[in-house]
């Protein structure tokens, strides 16, 4: 009976440091993946109904993703992940408005993922909306999206007048500006920050496959709409 009780006291000290994911663990299993997507070796044999049963009782993300709604930028694709794995927030800008913020709050208060990424993307369209001035000729929320970027875009103005410079810069720049908004609007994700509990990191993904870690060049940014 004590033995019975050793070896279960064992595997759940065992299970436990399995689940545990630090903040750094969890941005190098992001990179893994990333580098399996790229080199075509994704891990394709995974069962993803088995994936969904092992989580249908509750789920155990290690990273929350806010990221855009680009149809190209699948995060569990671009980091090679099956299902229960990431918390994602997909919205047009990769914007932290106050409804994305309550999203990510709610995986870092109650899910406490150890892991915040902010996404960006090659030719996001907001971007080039915002800095081609084209919010007279759209719909008033699509606008209500560009306010959010502004100040990215005005950022990028003062240095460069030249589109195919200045679209890389904004991208990079608004995805560590609205990772920063995370941070000062919210006193749940700095508390995470200021106790390293939560790292928070801001990316890019370029149309090569590559995730490019902040701070961002953005040189790989081609200039085609999205």
């Amino acid at each position: 009976m004590k033995l019975c009780l050793f070896c279960f006291t064992l595997v759940l000290g065992v299970m436990g440091q399995i689940d545990a994911v630090t903040p750094n663990d969890a941005l190098q299993r992001l990179k893994d993946g990333n580098q399996r997507f790229l080199s075509g070796k994704r891990n394709c044999k995974i069962n993803y109904l088995a994936e969904l049963e092992k989580a249908k009782q509750k789920q155990i993300p290690y990273a929350a993703i806010l990221c855009c709604s680009d149809s190209r930028i699948p995060p569990e694709l671009i980091f090679d992940e099956s299902l229960g794995k990431l918390f994602i927030i997909r919205v047009a800008g990769n914007i932290a408005s106050d409804i994305t913020i309550g999203s990510i709050e709610y995986a870092v208060e109650i899910l406490k993922v150890p892991l915040v990424v902010v996404l960006g993307h090659d030719c996001c369209g907001v971007l080039i909306a915002g800095l081609k001035g084209m919010q007279a000729h759209l719909p008033p929320f699509v606008n209500d999206l560009l306010n959010q970027v502004s100040r990215s875009v005005m950022e990028t103005k003062k240095q460069s007048d030249d589109f195919s410079v200045e679209l890389p810069k904004a991208i990079a720049l608004n995805a560590e500006l609205q990772m920063q908004e995370l941070l000062d609007k919210s006193e749940v994700l700095k508390e995470a920050a200021d106790s390293n509990t939560t790292l928070f990191k801001a990316a890019i993904f370029h149309f090569d496959g590559q995730i490019e870690w902040c701070p961002c060049t953005g040189e790989k940014s081609p200039i085609n709409p999205g």
